[in-house]
């Protein structure tokens, strides 16, 4: 892109060239990935000591997740289109995810993790996430297939739909951020010229996150559990200060936090890996210490084990 305009017609303060090469590149983008699943792992912990001063930071690490699916999918599909699309998704969700069913009965069976009701070791470990990006993966193939042009018109539907029709709030506060990663892809030249742009956006962001936080607190809003006032509320939490965090850490391109490139490489390995356990770490610090060995352990495990199958697939 030409440094001195651009086909926007926007009187740009341009960032660095550097910023622009490596904005949400992989690297960063693992680092990214790497920060959200620990916020994730962090709430869930926090719940698991009954420290409801940490649930926030799941939804908005889920929100940062989600944010990175859909720009890294919309990107995707702008060098590659729609090759290969369900493989690649069933290889890099749906594969890990079905080996950590056979993993979690075998750990099930000899941990800590063991369940008084023998009939729970046949429970299949589910959970809304894999659903839902599922779901967006299917949207996403449709939409661009057969609604290119209109894709975010037609993705802003769904993202609506899906926030009256979801009853949980876990689902419905998220509703938007997909869609968000998507729309950030197509008009990215927009934001990546205008380096205040992304700080107004990121300030903006914060304060709606941040009130919204507090406003939460409130005995009145609190009144309203389950309803569509607190749908509103939480994903005017989330959302907001997952893109906040995303933007702010591209923008200031912190060398510190390379080392979580390596943590982003299997964040979505070490998020199936402790969701079927986190809840019985039940306040024991002893628990927490054999919940983290065993997390790591498995995620190494699952990673490895579908790198290999990918690798034979790939021959």
């Amino acid at each position: 892109m030409n440094n001195s305009s651009n086909s926007t017609g926007v009187n740009n303060t341009e960032l660095p060239l550097d910023v622009k090469s490596t904005f949400l590149d992989k690297k960063n983008t693992n680092i990214l990935r790497g920060i959200a699943i620990l916020l994730v792992i962090l709430a869930h912990v926090g719940t698991s000591f009954g420290n409801r001063y940490f649930t926030p930071l799941g939804g908005i690490g889920v929100a940062m997740f989600l944010f990175l699916s859909g720009y890294g999918l919309s990107e995707s599909y702008n060098k590659n289109g729609l090759e290969g699309f369900f493989k690649k998704r069933f290889l890099r969700v749906l594969l890990p995810y079905f080996i950590l069913i056979i993993l979690y009965h075998i750990v099930s069976r000899c941990s800590f993790t063991l369940h008084d009701n023998e009939n729970e070791l046949l429970y299949i470990p589910r959970n809304w996430y894999i659903d839902y990006i599922c779901v967006w993966y299917v949207v996403f193939f449709v939409t661009m297939y057969f609604l290119r042009k209109q894709a975010i018109i037609v993705m802003s539907i769904v993202s609506v739909a899906m926030f009256f029709i979801f009853n949980s709030n876990t689902q419905a506060q998220q509703s938007f951020t997909f869609l968000l990663g998507c729309f950030f892809s197509q008009k990215k030249e927009i934001f990546l010229s205008n380096k205040k742009l992304i700080i107004i956006l990121s300030v903006i962001s914060l304060v709606v996150g941040i009130t919204a936080l507090a406003l939460k607190q409130m005995p009145f809003v609190r009144a309203h559990e389950g309803d569509i006032f607190m749908k509103i509320c939480q994903l005017l939490i989330h959302l907001p200060i997952g893109f906040a965090i995303i933007m702010i850490l591209n923008t200031l391109q912190l060398k510190l936090l390379s080392l979580l490139s390596i943590v982003g490489i299997v964040s979505y390995e070490l998020y199936l890996s402790h969701i079927p356990f986190y809840h019985l770490i039940k306040g024991s610090v002893d628990n927490l210490s054999i919940f983290l060995l065993q997390t790591v352990i498995l995620t190494c495990i699952i990673y490895f084990i579908n790198k290999k199958i990918v690798l034979v697939l790939k021959r």
